[in-house]
């Protein structure tokens, strides 16, 4: 080979689109998320639905049918929780129809509106939901502060923050997750993503 051919090889070697990933990579890579994605769905409705289950069963506990405005403010926490995961639902099922089998394209597609979703999904209705469940924790302190000893009253507050910050700090993480995913798509084939 001339060392003339090879500067043409090399040069068009370097023309090629850098950025540019294989389909069968982009295939191979959206397969192992999608597994992935699947349990992290299930383990999040279930936690949502344990949560909601804890919060009704405390209701009942403290027969709190005794006070209209502590009942109303419960209640304003479960349909957040029972909200949060039916949205949930929603994206698991949309998720469900995005199938491996497809063509690179169309999955890349479908993949791409799956997490666009996703995004709005984290970053505007998890933070409204978010902070009517804290107003509804909030709102409730007055009446743990009447019926709970100082102590209890205490751990209940603590442990209220804690929860809500922990949710907080996993759902940041799992936006991260996500939005790099989405920037990947986007970097590689689908720069309308």
């Amino acid at each position: 080979m001339s060392p003339d051919n090879f500067e043409e090889i090399q040069k068009l070697w370097h023309q090629q689109e850098s950025n540019s990933v294989a389909p069968s990579v982009l295939m191979e890579k959206g397969r192992e998320a999608q597994q992935k994605i699947k349990n992290e769905h299930r383990y999040t409705m279930i936690i949502m639905i344990i949560s909601a289950g804890v919060l009704i069963s405390f209701f009942i506990a403290i027969t709190a049918w005794h006070y209209e405005g502590f009942t109303a403010k419960l209640f304003l926490m479960v349909f957040v929780l029972l909200l949060r995961w039916l949205l949930e639902r929603y994206s698991f099922r949309k998720w469900q129809h995005i199938k491996p089998t497809l063509s690179a394209e169309v999955y890349m597609k479908k993949i791409t509106s799956f997490y666009r979703w996703r995004k709005k999904l984290h970053i505007v209705y998890t933070p409204i939901l978010i902070v009517i469940y804290t107003i509804g924790f909030l709102l409730l302190l007055p009446y743990f502060e009447e019926g709970l000893s100082r102590g209890f009253y205490l751990y209940v507050i603590w442990s209220g923050a804690v929860s809500i910050a922990v949710i907080c700090i996993i759902i940041f993480r799992q936006v991260r997750r996500e939005l790099r995913l989405l920037r990947f798509l986007r970097k590689h084939h689908f720069p309308e993503a």
